[in-house]
């Protein structure tokens, strides 16, 4: 699940406007899983993105967050934007980088689980 809340300030790379992604999550057995939180910086078709079973590459994919199984939860802010994704932030380089989804990963010593769209553009 995801939640887009603007926060009470912005950091100044934003400007005056932005949004808080909080990401949530359950898992049967946390142990030693690590969740990633990834935005999908390219939309392959508009006017909707992605589905639950649009391929994505991995060229396409940058890690916003990561937080331990049993947290529940990771955050992170974005600028404000609709016409590119609805946000942006600052990639390698200073790029600027738009967000059109978000899809988290589960990780462990015995894998990776497949990839879930929990919010697109």
């Amino acid at each position: 699940m995801v939640d887009q809340t603007p926060p009470a300030t912005c950091p100044t790379d934003f400007g005056a406007s932005c949004y808080k992604y909080k990401v949530t999550w359950t898992e049967a057995d946390p142990t030693g899983v690590t969740v990633n939180v990834y935005a999908v910086t390219k939309c392959p078709a508009k006017p909707h993105c992605f589905t639950a079973s649009t391929p994505i590459p991995t060229a396409n994919l940058t890690l916003m967050g990561s937080a331990p199984a049993a947290s529940g939860t990771a955050s992170f802010v974005v600028g404000d934007g609709e016409t590119n994704g609805d946000g942006w932030f600052f990639g390698p380089g200073k790029t600027t980088l738009f967000v059109y989804a978000v899809v988290v990963q589960a990780s462990s010593a015995t894998g990776k689980s497949a990839f879930v769209l929990v919010w697109t553009w």
